[in-house]
């Protein structure tokens, strides 16, 4: 016996049939849709803030003040990982961490192994 691919309900007919009405085959393809669509609007924003730390980092900027990396840009919500340490809260945008306080990031570095070259 197989299941809509939507609602999980017992299919009834053809063999190769994937949904139980046509309401939950659009459903289904509409949340498709918004899925590649807010997946790409959040690649876009990390992409943006890791260009911008990256211009950072090449210029030796190890911190700034929140409000000015922010109008550059930077949305602080998007990172890549949260790090959980003992007292503090790290952040990365791929191979960049930072950490943040009430008004300033600082600690801005490449953590990758391998340093790009100039």
């Amino acid at each position: 016996m197989s299941f809509c691919a939507y609602c999980g309900a017992p299919l009834k007919g053809r063999s190769d049939k994937k949904y139980c009405n046509s309401q939950c085959k659009n459903n289904y393809h509409n949340n498709m849709v918004m899925s590649r669509y807010y997946g790409k609007k959040i690649l876009k924003r990390l992409d943006c803030n890791y260009s911008i730390l990256i211009s950072l980092v090449r210029l030796g900027i190890s911190s700034i003040p929140l409000q000015e990396i922010q109008e550059l840009g930077f949305t602080p919500s998007s990172c890549s990982e949260v790090i959980f340490m003992s007292s503090t809260v790290r952040y990365r945008c791929y191979d960049i961490e930072y950490r943040c306080s009430s008004g300033r990031m600082y600690g801005i570095k490449l953590t990758s192994s391998v340093q790009e070259q100039p």
